[in-house]
């Protein structure tokens, strides 16, 4: 009994490996008919994508010769005015006048706006009174030929005054003379008169030169001291006439004094003339000029730039004050600005300042003034940036070109700096310009027929719309026809839909990842021989077409045949396993090395 139970467990063990071994391959079964389900729609939607890709209508571009540009764009500023200046008062008082409106133009120096005389402090009329006087003080002491000569006419006269008064004395000493000496003195008195006669003659022939002619001044001095001579004459004929008189000579003798002092003053002025001002004597005057004319200012508004008046502030009747330390109150008057040019500052990031250079063309847009393009260049920039939240900038200043009554200081500007330009180039549309297997930048030319062929080209500069292109084989020409997206369909990564793997290796009829296609599991795919690495020929196989050099040298193509009907992919050097499934009914063979045989 013991035998026999020992006989019956392997058939009952048996049974239950038999149901293991069923439900097993069922699940096989599931698995292989979910698999199967899922690769025969995948690879009908990847079909599907190829066509869709081959049938999309084709667009074309013409390779054009132009102009493209290398720039700095993304940058804002602000507009503004070549200066501006805001004016305030530095007085305090009630304001008197305003002279200007909002839009004058005004010239540098002009007198804007200034407060009621009667309401400003005393300080700013006394400055007044000062500068007059200095002004006058200056004026003296300046050398010109005019005075020279006048100081130089002064000291001869007084030093005949000085002649004609020791005369006098000396006459009144003398005793008086007989008849014939009186004759002679009157005599002496008519000579006088003829020679002032003949001075002031010479005077009218030279009296319409001008005042500082020497000729003239010495003719002008002629004259007096021919005067002073008709006046001494005529007192010695006098004195001779008559009698001496004590109280006379005492006189005389006090008028000889006065002419000595009045002639040592016509010695000092005209020396002081003669050698002129020194330089500390000039600097002190103007000194006490220009700080009386800063002082008198503080109660005038005045134009220090020619512009036009952006804003008006002050009013007739308005009350300036000032705090109790005297100092006035910031009080803004005027704004003027000089509307001659415009500019724009914007900031450039640390890692583009290296490619602005002056002159450089600046494209500026307003949102202000839409659909209008303005032109300018770069004007100035900074050599030391400015650290924000550890970003360096540097300030970049751009003149516009011109003045448009379109844009208003203030108004928001985007630019873009021209770095770099590139003139009378071939170029096609970015889009248009791919790469072929061998890593050569192609573009497809259309021929008369329509067809596209890839022609080789030499890329330059891009913009990212624009692409620069020459062709090193020619077939490339102003005019030429290209296709304006570049797109294989066959290419993953160019235009083609993705490639389907699993666990990394791509499926059995889907294009590989190096572009060449594998098996293809339907018949009516075929894959074009310049799209396979090497060129080689298709080869069929069993209704499609895969390449030439996919073909294993030792396959004969009844193997190929029914190589088509084997597994769906294999991993390198995998060894060839049964098939996953079987016609019904039909025993699976194992392999003629399996261990069962």
């Amino acid at each position: 009994m013991m035998a026999n139970s020992i006989q019956g467990n392997p058939k009952k063990k048996s049974k239950r490996s038999m149901i293991v071994i069923l439900i097993l391959l069922l699940i096989l079964a599931a698995l292989v008919v979910l698999i199967w389900t899922t690769y025969s729609a995948m690879l009908r939607e990847y079909q599907a994508a190829r066509e869709a890709i081959a049938n999309a209508p084709v667009q074309t571009a013409v390779v054009e010769r132009g102009d493209l540009s290398e720039a700095i764009d993304d940058l804002t500023g602000t507009l503004r005015s070549k200066q501006s200046v805001s004016l305030y008062w530095k007085a305090a008082g009630t304001v008197g006048s305003v002279d200007v409106a909002l839009g004058d133009k005004v010239e540098k120096g002009q007198v804007l706006a200034e407060l009621d005389e009667g309401t400003i402090s005393s300080t700013i009329n006394e400055a007044a009174v000062t500068k007059e006087k200095k002004e006058k003080e200056l004026d003296n002491l300046i050398t010109t030929d005019l005075a020279l000569a006048t100081a130089y006419n002064k000291m001869i006269t007084a030093k005949k005054a000085i002649d004609t008064a020791q005369d006098a004395i000396h006459a009144l000493r003398l005793a008086r003379k007989n008849t014939t000496e009186l004759n002679t003195y009157y005599q002496d008195y008519l000579n006088a008169q003829t020679q002032y006669q003949e001075a002031l003659a010479s005077f009218e022939e030279l009296k319409d030169r001008p005042v500082d002619d020497f000729d003239r001044q010495m003719a002008a001095s002629m004259v007096d001291g021919a005067k002073s001579g008709v006046a001494s004459a005529e007192a010695k004929y006098n004195w001779y006439n008559g009698e001496a008189d004590p109280l006379e000579l005492k006189k005389a003798e006090a008028t000889l004094k006065l002419r000595e002092a009045e002639y040592e003053d016509a010695v000092r002025d005209y020396e002081k003339i003669m050698n002129g001002p020194t330089a500390d004597q000039i600097r002190s005057l103007e000194a006490e000029i220009n700080a009386a004319a800063a002082t008198m200012k503080t109660a005038q508004i005045i134009a220090p730039i020619t512009g036009v008046i952006t804003e008006v502030k002050a009013a007739p009747l308005d009350v300036i004050q000032a705090n109790a330390a005297g100092i006035v109150n910031e009080t803004l008057a005027i704004r003027m600005d000089d509307l001659s040019s415009y500019y724009v500052d914007v900031d450039v990031h640390e890692n583009k300042i290296n490619a602005i250079q002056l002159g450089q063309k600046v494209e500026l847009t307003f949102d202000a003034v839409p659909f209008e393009t303005f032109t300018g260049t770069i004007s100035n920039f900074s050599t030391v940036g400015t650290v924000t939240n550890n970003v360096v900038k540097y300030s970049v200043t751009v003149k516009l070109d011109g003045v448009s009554p379109e844009l208003k200081p203030g108004m928001v500007a985007d630019l873009k700096i021209i770095t770099e330009e590139y003139n009378d180039v071939l170029t096609v549309p970015a889009t248009a310009v791919g790469m072929n297997m061998n890593g050569e930048s192609v573009v497809a030319v259309q021929d008369a027929d329509g067809l596209f062929t890839d022609v080789v080209v030499t890329v330059g500069y891009s913009n990212g719309k624009e692409t620069e292109i020459s062709s090193q084989s020619g077939g490339i020409s102003e005019g030429t026809i290209v296709r304006r997206d570049y797109i294989s369909g066959l290419i993953p990564g160019f235009g083609g839909p993705a490639v389907p793997s699993l666990f990394g290796w791509p499926l059995p009829g889907f294009a590989s990842d190096q572009g060449a296609p594998e098996i293809p599991m339907s018949a009516g795919f075929v894959a074009s021989g310049d799209m396979i690495p090497g060129g080689g020929a298709p080869a069929e196989m069993n209704g499609a077409v895969m390449p030439q050099d996919a073909v294993p040298e030792n396959m004969a193509p009844e193997d190929m045949a029914a190589g088509a009907e084997g597994p769906m992919s294999a991993g390198p050097g995998a060894e060839a396993e049964a098939p996953m499934t079987a016609e019904p009914g039909a025993e699976a063979e194992a392999p003629a090395d399996s261990p069962a045989n």
